[in-house]
């Protein structure tokens, strides 16, 4: 992809890029007069005749290339009506995914975003608006039985409309998304590991206690949890991370994660449901959304006051209940 080239009637108009593309690369495109963000995935490669390998080794990744597909257009034929339906208006879907020559391509609308570093520098009432507009756009996956499968910042955009309106959130790149219980091959399954669950890390791992039906909704819960968290605090949850490399490792292990100190003491209650080992325990995305219903738990205390490890966590038990704070206790 290079700028200029037309694709499927595509016309790539800035220089393609890989920055935070993952295994891909993207750009802005035009066509019929409306402008596009364009993805190319660098992988898989649809084997052709003149392609290297044997004969059964290109039928082996055609096989591979076709579930790609599969799992794609099964995602867009589910999310099909999904804007035009009360909670799935910030829903960023597909317009259109296809194969030229060897390669795939994605396409979806142009977002313009907002800048911001934190929402905690927002009023309550403005973080609350992105944090239940996240939760709808996400609800509506898993009201459809698919798993967003790669939830990160990255991947919501905040916007703002109109002059005084407020920020919204919008989800994007369903790329990695599959159906609940029903994950991509181990060796395949991607996502961004700093925000997997602790099945995902197994399954990826290839322990064989955690099955493919483990890869549930709730893989979802408990990225969004991660995502609260380093909103409003600029930090994912702490924890032991001379021995693990991420959050979902260490609750896999049986660790507590350490929440941030300003965090309310309703939110952390729900961001260590959220945060459970094992899936099944933890709340529903119509659950997450009935906490954020009270404003008041997105409130941060002592907001202002720097981050220290030493005075601004709470260490809290997989119960939910408040298990030690680290340097002083709360009012």
């Amino acid at each position: 992809m290079r700028t200029g080239e037309v694709i499927n009637g595509y016309r790539i108009i800035t220089n393609p890029t890989n920055s935070g593309g993952g295994m891909c690369v993207w750009a802005f495109a035009a066509k019929n007069g409306r402008e596009y963000f364009i993805k190319q995935f660098l992988q898989p490669k649809w084997p052709t005749p003149e392609s290297m390998g044997s004969e059964a080794g290109k039928e082996r990744r055609r096989a591979d290339c076709l579930e790609f597909e599969r799992r794609h257009n099964e995602v867009m034929h589910r999310l099909a009506d999904a804007t035009t339906t009360p909670g799935g208006g910030n829903l960023v879907i597909a317009y259109d995914f296809f194969r030229s020559g060897t390669t795939y391509y994605k396409v979806t609308e142009k977002i313009l975003v907002a800048s911001l570093d934190k929402l905690s520098e927002l009023p309550v009432i403005e973080r609350a608006v992105i944090f239940r507009t996240l939760v709808l756009s996400l609800r509506m996956l898993h009201l459809n039985g698919i798993v967003h499968g790669d939830l990160k910042p990255a991947n919501v955009l905040i916007q703002r409309g109109s002059e005084g309106s407020f920020h919204t959130a919008k989800l994007i790149d369903f790329d990695d998304s599959y159906l609940s219980g029903k994950p991509p091959p181990r060796d395949q399954v991607v996502g961004d590991s700093i925000y997997g669950a602790p099945e995902w890390f197994g399954y990826a791992k290839n322990d064989t206690a955690v099955t493919a039906r483990m890869l549930t909704r709730g893989t979802d819960v408990f990225a969004l949890a991660l995502l609260f968290h380093y909103y409003l605090a600029g930090t994912l949850p702490g924890y032991d991370n001379a021995r693990y490399s991420a959050p979902g490792q260490a609750v896999g292990a049986g660790e507590s994660l350490l929440i941030d100190a300003r965090v309310s003491l309703a939110l952390a209650g729900l961001l260590t449901r959220m945060t459970t080992r094992r899936p099944a325990d933890r709340p529903g995305i119509d659950q997450v959304f009935e906490a954020l219903r009270d404003e008041a738990a997105l409130a941060l205390g002592t907001k202002d006051l720097p981050v220290t490890p030493s005075s601004s966590r709470v260490r809290i038990n997989l119960a939910g209940k408040v298990k030690e704070r680290l340097g002083e206790h709360y009012e």
